[in-house]
């Protein structure tokens, strides 16, 4: 399963994103709703709904690197280990509206939810992860990337 962002327009500018910003957005319905459906305690559910705004944020810096022109693909994807970041996305966009609000007022562009529907990975897959793993310890720090990594597998 895997999970990737549009890729910008060749004309996009992108609005300054700050991940402290990100990590200190909370949605308490949406945590709710996912201690709900998917059993995790309070702390847990807080936990994941911070990877959440990480996952988000590594979108919009794979989105910088291609408008830069240091790479020229969408590299960021939801890897297995990654999973609950998913279905904690899947509970946030059942809050359509705050979602959308969400999205333009940190991003300045609503973030798609896009699953991959092909049946076999593309041909640049090794390549993409190895991007994707070092987006994550360059910009997210080691903590994160041995939690998401080895805590989560």
């Amino acid at each position: 399963m895997s999970v990737s962002f549009q890729s910008p327009t060749s004309s996009e500018t992108l609005k300054p994103v700050k991940l402290e910003d990100l990590l200190s957005y909370r949605h308490p319905h949406v945590l709710k709703r996912f201690q709900k459906d998917y059993g995790h305690s309070p702390a847990e559910a807080d936990l994941w709904f911070e990877d959440l705004m990480r996952f988000f944020y590594l979108g919009y810096c794979n989105r910088r690197l291609i408008l830069e022109g240091k790479t020229d693909c969408h590299f960021v994807a939801m890897y297995p280990p990654l999973l609950p970041i998913d279905d904690l996305w899947h509970t946030f966009l059942l809050f359509t509206r705050d979602y959308a609000e969400f999205c333009q007022e940190y991003f300045g562009y609503f973030i798609h939810h896009t699953p991959n529907v092909e049946e076999t990975p593309p041909e640049d897959a090794p390549e993409r992860l190895q991007q994707f793993l070092e987006l994550v310890y360059d910009e997210l720090g080691e903590e994160v990337f041995v939690r998401w990594f080895r805590e989560y597998c």
